[in-house]
C-alpha cells in the first residue's frame, strides 16, 4: 500500500518564507531519524547556508542575542498575574495584555505600522475600542485553538458553547 504524503503549509499569519512542504518533510526526516523533533536540534541542522530552514534564523549572535532579550522581556510581561480587587472572585488574570496601541503622536509618517504595546488589563477593559480589540482577539485564538483540537470528539460540548459566542 503506498504511503500517503503529507502536504504542509504555514498557518495563516505565519512570517516564514522557507518552502513549507521542505520544512514539513524536513521535521519528519528528523522524526524518522531520531523519534523526536526538538528545537535544539533544528536549529543545529540549520547552520548550514544549504539548510531549508537557515534564512530563518538570525545567525550574527548580536542580534540575536538582543532578540532573545526582547522575547525574554516578554514572557516576563506575560507571565505577571494579579487578582484585580474589584473581581477577587474571577482569580488571577494577566495584569498586562498586548494591543495595538494608539498612534505616537511624534510619528511622522502616516503609513507607519501601528506597534503593538503591553497595558494594564484594567485600562484595557475601561477603554472601548481597546476591549473589543482584545475581544476579537480572544475570538481568533479560540479559533486557533478549534483548530488544534478539532479532533478531539472529548470537546465536542466545548466547541458547541464556542458556536453560541
Amino acid at each position: 500500500m503506498a504511503k500517503h504524503k503529507n502536504v504542509y503549509s504555514w498557518r495563516t499569519g505565519s512570517r516564514r518564507s522557507a518552502d513549507p512542504q521542505e520544512v514539513g518533510e524536513f521535521f519528519q526526516s528528523l522524526l524518522d531519524d531520531t523519534g523526536k523533533l526538538l528545537p535544539g536540534v533544528v536549529v543545529a541542522k540549520s547552520r548550514s547556508k544549504n539548510a531549508v530552514l537557515h534564512g530563518e534564523f538570525d545567525w550574527d549572535d548580536s542580534s540575536a542575542a538582543h532578540t532573545q532579550r526582547l522575547n525574554t522581556a516578554r514572557e516576563i510581561i506575560r507571565g505577571l498575574v494579579l487578582v484585580l480587587h474589584e473581581a477577587p472572585e474571577k482569580g488571577p488574570t494577566r495584569g498586562f495584555v498586548s494591543v495595538v496601541g494608539p498612534p505616537d503622536e511624534d510619528e511622522e509618517d502616516p503609513e507607519a505600522e501601528p506597534e503593538r504595546i503591553y497595558m494594564h488589563i484594567r485600562d484595557v477593559m475601561r477603554d472601548k475600542k481597546l476591549r473589543a480589540q482584545l475581544v476579537a482577539e480572544a475570538h481568533i485564538a479560540l479559533e486557533a485553538w478549534r483548530r488544534k483540537y478539532n479532533r478531539l470528539e472529548e470537546f465536542a460540548k466545548v466547541f458547541a458553547a464556542m458556536d453560541k459566542l
